[in-house]
């Protein structure tokens, strides 16, 4: 953003919706930074989303990273934080695979 003026999020959305891709992927791929941005009773595209961006840093042992991405209000709405916890536990219980 720095540098360009927009984030990938932003360049991957509009990516997506020039190439015809439905709405919520789009909207998952834009938002997923802030998923609160959008008004949401379930958990789907735009959460999985959100959660693995957040997962991806707990796996490259990035947590304090991690929990700056997060956006706890959000899952707490949709009644998914809890599965958030559980599914960080079982990734910092599975050992590394190195190639």
């Amino acid at each position: 953003k720095e540098s360009i003026g927009v984030t990938h999020a932003e360049i991957g959305a509009y990516l997506l919706g020039i190439w015809g891709i439905p709405n919520p992927i789009v909207e998952a791929v834009a938002n997923h930074h802030q998923p609160s941005n959008v008004s949401q009773t379930e958990f789907g595209v735009l959460g999985a989303v959100h959660v693995a961006n957040y997962l991806s840093y707990i796996k490259d042992k990035k947590d304090e990273k991690a929990v700056e991405l997060i956006d706890s209000a959000y899952l707490q709405n949709l009644n998914t934080l809890e599965k958030v916890f559980q599914w960080t536990q079982k990734i910092r219980e599975t050992p590394q695979i190195t190639s």
